[in-house]
């Protein structure tokens, strides 16, 4: 969020908290507040002081990089502005770095033989969580075009990177940036799992690309569906009213408690139709999340 800076007599400056801070922090006029350097960052500290959370992990070696993702991702989500690794062995930092990019404002400040030390440089205005999440809604909506558009033609080394680098670093920012904020207050676990599901519903789509070039199916007609069901989904988050959410709901439920799987299968050579009963069972899960924030 941007503010204004004003000029307050010959030397002061002074700047506006918005209403719905002050609101959301409980803030009223004449109380104290403090001005923290956090690295290049000024932070605001309100009624409880301002602790950056740091972690230390210690590792005999670092040889699986996956699994290093995976540690990282779990205190980056959980909020910590600085993350110590001490290893027995100095591993290679071109591999380091690839996978400190694949998340958003993480940086690798320090190596030595038997340490490295990564910082978070990361804004957490609740306006992005927002975006992040329609972001999500959008990546997502257009990946199931493209692929009925270009069906077995479609480029799987650029869907692949779009599933495993920008969606995955996507779900990440926003899940530490919705623990961090309490984003949501008492509704704050819907949003995290309504996060969490729409990576699931990304890297499910990739396996249905990948089953659909490997088959080459004629009929689009699963797919089609997927689209309108999940456009619909994407219409129920962003209105949040709680009779149309219910609506999407109860029509997703039908079409999942209609899906004839077995006779599907008997269709054709194909594992699409049961992807496709996966998906739609997923699509259930975030109409039942977006029906909690609309009540």
């Amino acid at each position: 969020m941007r503010r204004k800076i004003v000029q307050q007599g010959s030397g002061a400056l002074t700047i506006s908290l918005p209403h719905q801070w002050t609101k959301t922090y409980n803030l009223t006029a004449g109380e104290e507040i403090e001005l923290v350097e956090d690295g290049p960052n000024l932070v605001i500290q309100g009624k409880e002081s301002y602790k950056p959370k740091t972690k230390e992990l210690h590792l005999k070696k670092i040889d699986n990089f996956s699994y290093l993702r995976s540690l990282i991702a779990s205190m980056y989500k959980a909020g910590y502005n600085e993350i110590i690794i001490y290893t027995q062995i100095q591993p290679p930092l071109q591999e380091i770095n690839k996978v400190i990019n694949t998340f958003t404002g993480l940086e690798l400040v320090e190596q030595t033989e038997k340490k490295i030390r990564i910082k978070a440089f990361l804004h957490s205005d609740e306006t992005e969580i927002e975006h992040l999440i329609i972001k999500l809604f959008q990546t997502n909506n257009t990946f199931l075009k493209e692929i009925e558009m270009n069906w077995e033609k479609t480029d799987l080394n650029n869907a692949q990177t779009l599933v495993r680098f920008n969606i995955r670093k996507m779900r990440d920012h926003c899940l530490r940036m919705i623990h961090i904020r309490n984003f949501g207050k008492e509704k704050s676990y819907e949003y995290y799992d309504v996060v969490t599901q729409l990576e699931k519903v990304a890297a499910e789509q990739l396996e249905l690309l990948e089953e659909i070039i490997k088959t080459k199916p004629k009929e689009k007609k699963y797919v089609a569906k997927l689209i309108i069901n999940f456009e619909a989904l994407y219409k129920a988050y962003l209105k949040k009213e709680e009779q149309f959410s219910n609506t999407i709901w109860n029509e997703q439920r039908i079409y999942l408690q209609e899906f004839n799987l077995k006779k599907k299968l008997k269709e054709g050579n194909t594992l699409i139709p049961i992807l496709v009963y996966f998906l739609s069972k997923r699509f259930l899960h975030i109409a039942s999340r977006i029906v909690s924030l609309s009540s």
